[in-house]
């Protein structure tokens, strides 16, 4: 028996906990499968992180299996399509992130080791769950923004202040 690949294991975790949020989401807001409207799949997706395009597995699936209405619709999710900022923004970004104190020391690390395109040279050198306990992070939050670009990475920080902000 094959093994599974390490980044196929991570992807299929992160597509069936994606899953379950949605699921409590739904159930937290009284709404069951059977009365899913476009409307509160497009609400479940604009209020979170772009990882919730993961859930595009299990919409299709829920409607080959008649638990939802067969009009609902979401884009797959697809990994390095997210908009890419232009020069000059992320020249911003990274003035942003090493002049000001907008971020905690961990994250601004965490920005500028991204930003240097050496993240992913850091998690060759030394094993991905200790690099995350140093930064504070999950192990695959270091794992998936390693191989991200910096702006990605930059939006990732400004979502992470938006929900320290509001928490």
């Amino acid at each position: 028996m094959e093994t599974v690949p390490h980044g196929t294991f991570l992807r299929s975790k992160q597509t069936v906990t994606v899953t379950i949020e949605f699921l409590n989401w739904l159930n937290d807001h009284g709404i069951t499968l059977a009365e899913l409207q476009q409307e509160h799949l497009d609400a479940w997706l604009a209020d979170g992180p772009s990882t919730r395009r993961f859930v595009d597995r299990f919409i299709p699936w829920a409607i080959k299996c008649r638990l939802v209405d067969a009009e609902l619709s979401i884009a797959r999710h697809r990994r390095g399509t997210s908009p890419k900022l232009p020069k000059s923004e992320q020249d911003a970004a990274v003035e942003r992130v090493v002049h000001t104190d907008e971020l905690t020391a961990r994250d601004r690390a965490a920005a500028i080791l991204a930003r240097l395109g050496t993240l992913h040279e850091l998690t060759k050198l030394g094993p991905v769950p200790i690099i995350a306990d140093a930064l504070g992070y999950h192990p695959s939050t270091i794992e998936r923004h390693a191989i991200g670009s910096a702006s990605t990475y930059a939006e990732y920080i400004a979502a992470a202040r938006e929900l320290r902000q509001t928490s």
